[in-house]
């Protein structure tokens, strides 16, 4: 079986004079315990139970046994490889520092498997850099209602710009919802648009739907219902769409209940709530005035689950 393992050691003082571990001065215990914690938070990470950290009598020597993935990683990390991670990055760096800014001699900084020694102390010699991570973004599903003027529609990647409470937002939409949008143009509107954080943490909005052409007062309505939703737990969110659904389906308002479902037609909108508009809308969904809204809901739940439904 192949054994290997780390050695850093430190023979001498800034002054020449020799390192006894059993009569460290101060500033030598310091420095070691800083390079003992650097390697036991890599051991750590490493989670490995065969590795094993420890300090050897004589000279100051630290020694990590079965440490051949932790070479590998310090490889990574002085090339700053794509996959270096940052917890070796962090504490090689204070490694690193150790080494360079000590003045103290360091004897050996090697890696040794069977019978051969690898100075690693090259390895020390260029900068180390923490990896630039991405942060994960979940998406988070928000429906907000804007009342307030139209003040610019258009451009290469089509949008819309809306001023309300002398705030402007800006909506992106498609060139065909800005052709029929531009009607509005410096006029008041009422209209909805999906939310979602961008990875800078910023509300980027999607257009999905205007109400200055309705008789019904849509836009109060489905502001209210989506204020009260949002704020709902457990299965309440769910009933609470069946309820609405069910009096639109009941009703033969097939019409109003298109309008009511496009608020759901945007890949950021929770699944769950995807389903029960589903489950509800079954014995309906091939009624001409809500068969493709249904049809794209469908498709939502597929492209989410990643399962084909039935």
């Amino acid at each position: 079986m192949e054994q290997d393992k780390i050695e850093i050691i430190i023979d001498k003082y800034p002054d020449g004079s020799n390192i006894e571990l059993d009569n460290l001065t101060l500033d030598a215990t310091k420095i070691l315990v800083r390079l003992v914690d650097a390697f036991s938070k890599i051991v750590e990470a490493e989670n490995n139970p065969n590795i094993r950290i420890g300090l050897k009598s004589g000279s100051a020597e630290v020694s990590i046994e079965n440490a051949s993935t932790i070479y590998e990683n310090l490889k990574k990390v002085s090339d700053n490889s794509p996959d270096r991670q940052n917890i070796y990055v962090s504490n090689l760096t204070i490694v690193q520092d150790i080494i360079k800014e000590s003045n103290y001699n360091f004897k050996a900084i090697v890696y040794k498997k069977n019978n051969e020694t690898i100075p690693i102390i090259p390895l020390f010699d260029k900068k180390f850099r923490l990896k630039r991570e991405r942060k994960e973004i979940k998406h988070y599903y928000n429906i907000e209602f804007f009342k307030g003027k139209l003040f610019d529609s258009g451009g290469k990647k089509p949008n819309i710009h809306i001023e309300q409470n002398d705030i402007e937002h800006k909506i992106n939409c498609s060139e065909e919802q800005a052709s029929v949008l531009a009607k509005f143009l410096y006029k008041e509107v009422t209209i909805s648009a999906w939310g979602k954080l961008n990875s800078n943490n910023k509300m980027v909005y999607e257009f999905c739907d205007i109400y200055n052409s309705n008789e019904f007062d849509f836009y109060s309505d489905f502001k209210e219902f989506m204020t009260t939703n949002n704020s709902l737990t457990g299965t309440e969110p769910l009933k609470h769409i069946h309820k609405k659904l069910k009096s639109y389906y009941s009703n033969g308002k097939f019409k109003e209940s298109r309008k009511f479902l496009r608020l759901f037609c945007n890949e950021v909108a929770d699944v769950n709530r995807l389903r029960a508009i589903l489950l509800i809308s079954k014995g309906v969904r091939y009624n001409e005035d809500i068969q493709d809204i249904i049809k794209t809901i469908e498709n939502l739940i597929e492209a989410k689950t990643k399962r084909t439904i039935l």
